[in-house]
């Protein structure tokens, strides 16, 4: 027997091994180079719709931040995807992660490159618990956006419900893969993509949150994209000081009745990744709640009321009806 026949006999085993515990998802490519071995994910997101990450309810949500926050989201016209550095979850990743034959360096260099932003279905905007934590006890604000752009477009780009346990799948896997390396004395390698499911999964005591994601891993072509479309931000308080990363995920303009040129926006520079643009998630925003302790009086908030419909008509193209009053727990 060649070496090349017992590689390609080795490989089969590797694809076998995979598609066994994780039977719904396509691979789109594998081979092996010597005795390293892989196997790959689509990049087209329409090829996870049998799998549990894949989202399949209404394609509205609400993301919970500060005033301040709201205000750059609207004057930059994006939301940020931070990468899992910025997590305040000492175990954010690891906690799935950990049951893969993943060294220590791969994990901290995915955390590095895995850029996420949180946020909850729609009809948890009354949820107490999410505006006492995220929305600083009705102190800042509520953004209900939704997605306008169907998911089977997205490439290299995800959203899922989080879920609150370990899968059973992924410590399966990484048992048999154990013992196929230990067959070959260990002299074989494999490189899988099953991890960029991991960054779905948080302990359980997290499970109040009822989070859904949007995630991304290396959205860029080579480094140098890297370099030019990302963002950083120092995070210093004395606890957990960090610098983190962030990528901007422009929002959805609607160009034929923005004011275009006169927004702040240059049409073919509106996204990061012009070419990329048609395969990313297109957010549009629907209404801002402003939290009933944000410190606006009711009568002066009719003024940042009507600037922020301006803000969102003039420079995004669209208008929202967003309501009269402050919002409050609804009892």
């Amino acid at each position: 027997m060649t070496q090349h026949t017992i590689l390609d006999e080795i490989y089969e085993q590797c694809v076998d091994l995979v598609h066994r515990h994780f039977p719904d998802f396509p691979y789109t490519g594998g081979g092996f180079g010597g005795p390293a071995i892989h196997v790959d994910f689509p990049n087209e997101f329409k090829h996870f719709k049998k799998t549990d990450y894949y989202f399949n309810g209404e394609l509205r949500f609400v993301h919970w931040t500060t005033i301040e926050k709201l205000c750059s989201i609207l004057n930059t016209g994006e939301f940020r995807l931070y990468n899992l550095i910025n997590s305040e979850d000492p175990n954010e990743f690891y906690y799935a992660a950990n049951l893969l034959d993943l060294n220590d360096n791969l994990k901290d260099w995915i955390k590095d490159n895995y850029f996420t932003i949180s946020f909850c279905k729609m009809q948890d905007l009354n949820n107490k618990y999410l505006w006492n934590k995220y929305g600083r006890e009705y102190q800042g604000v509520a953004i209900e956006f939704s997605i306008v752009n169907h998911l089977d477009n997205w490439e290299r780009f995800y959203i899922s419900n989080v879920y609150y346990e370990l899968p059973s799948s992924f410590s399966e896997f990484n048992n048999e893969w154990k013992n196929l390396k230990a067959r070959y004395q260990d002299s074989i390698s494999l490189e899988y993509d099953i991890w960029k499911l991991a960054g779905f999964h948080k302990q359980n005591h997290y499970k109040n949150e009822n989070e859904v994601r949007i995630a991304t891993f290396f959205p860029f072509r080579n480094y140098e994209e890297k370099l030019k479309y990302s963002r950083k931000e120092f995070r210093i308080d004395g606890k957990l000081n960090r610098i983190v990363t962030y990528v901007p995920l422009k929002l959805w303009i609607n160009f034929q009745d923005s004011h275009y040129p006169y927004s702040f926006y240059d049409q073919e520079a509106a996204n990061v990744y012009p070419e990329e643009y048609l395969h990313m998630p297109h957010i549009k925003i629907e209404n801002v709640y402003f939290g009933y302790k944000c410190g606006i009086g009711k009568n002066e908030f009719l003024d940042y009321r009507k600037e922020i419909q301006e803000i969102i008509h003039f420079q995004l193209g669209y208008r929202i009806d967003m309501a009269y009053n402050l919002f409050g727990p609804v009892e």
